[in-house]
């Protein structure tokens, strides 16, 4: 058969590149071959055996209400139901979210959060709240704001004092890898749990709470007092390197190059402020002279503060118009 054929193909020698391992040993090919051989038609009595046994594990699926590991991109409606909060209590659990979820990127000008309120309890001063939440840092690109860095749909507890101001945050439960500990069903109550499966990693609900943590970048936008779309990178027009035919090698050996850390991935420009002061990164490709180019420029004057050049055929430096640190490339 063929299957026996391509198996003594592959034994023979010739590699094949995946993107992934085979899902079973590569060894005893004869031995798999034989098994092949002698393979036999199932009796009937095997088949309808079988056909029993797909019909229980499927009744059985059917009725766990809840599997664990389930991801689901479901649009039920049910699930952006907010439980109503006072607005002093919003205001908190926003402003403990701002604290827990911003990133450290040095490149982030605003942080916005987005968050679903599941749940809360009370007893006496002490307010457990049960919240989905969402983050991102912002970013000047290409002109844009855009959200550079940031979190999906998270499953988070917070634990709060009231005072006579407000709330105080006291502590805070996030849950962890999906894939490696059931903290929710640790963490939320029972009644909860289909909704925060459901709801991570889901699109719909993360479009949802968008708006709100888009909002931080509006506001911050407005305090600039420039025009520009609030985005994300999916509005990015960033081609790479190897795009253009550079070699990857020579695309890689730049990107990580410490003395262009700050600099875009891809081509195109961004911003960062720098004790006070706004700097344009800009990345840039000749492709007649096979010139990859890096200046760095003062936003409000178009100062040159500094400009590196590299041959695109192999990587080498070849103009400085600053001075490098010791020990980069």
């Amino acid at each position: 058969p063929d299957y026996s054929v391509a198996l003594l193909t592959l034994s023979t020698g010739r590699r094949i590149v995946l993107g992934a391992p085979l899902a079973f040993g590569e060894g005893d090919v004869k031995q798999r071959i034989k098994h092949i051989i002698r393979y036999r038609n199932p009796t009937t009595v095997v088949l309808a055996l079988a056909v029993v046994c797909c019909l229980t594990s499927t009744a059985c699926l059917a009725t766990d209400p809840l599997p664990y590991g389930f991801r689901g991109d479901s649009t039920d409606p049910a699930l952006l139901v907010s439980e109503p909060v006072s607005p002093s209590l919003d205001s908190a659990i926003s402003t403990a979210l701002l604290d827990i979820l911003s990133g450290t990127d040095h490149f982030a000008e605003c942080f916005g959060e987005g968050h679903l309120v599941l749940d809360y309890q009370q007893q006496g001063k002490r307010v457990t709240v049960y919240v989905l939440a969402i983050s991102a840092d912002y970013q000047f690109i290409d002109d844009m704001l855009i959200s550079a860095g940031g979190c999906g749909v998270l499953p988070m507890v917070l634990l709060f004092q009231e005072t006579d101001g407000g709330y105080t945050l006291l502590d805070w439960e996030m849950t962890g890898d999906f894939e490696e500990e059931p903290y929710i069903e640790t963490l939320f109550p029972q009644s909860l749990w289909e909704r925060c499966y459901k709801s991570e990693d889901n699109s719909y609900v993360y479009e949802a709470l968008q708006p709100q943590q888009d909002k931080y970048a509006e506001e911050y936008l407005a305090t600039t007092g420039r025009k520009a779309k609030v985005g994300d990178y999916e509005d990015l027009n960033w081609p790479l390197l190897s795009d253009f035919g550079v070699s990857v090698e020579v695309d890689n050996k730049l990107t990580e190059s410490d003395l262009l850390s700050s600099y875009p991935s891809g081509i195109g420009k961004q911003e960062q402020v720098e004790d006070g002061v706004r700097y344009v990164y800009r990345k840039a490709y000749d492709e007649q002279k096979r010139l990859i180019s890096f200046t760095k420029s003062n936003y409000a004057t178009g100062e040159l503060v500094e400009r590196f050049c590299f041959d695109a055929t192999d990587g080498t430096l070849i103009q400085s118009l600053s001075t490098p640190k010791a020990g980069t490339t």
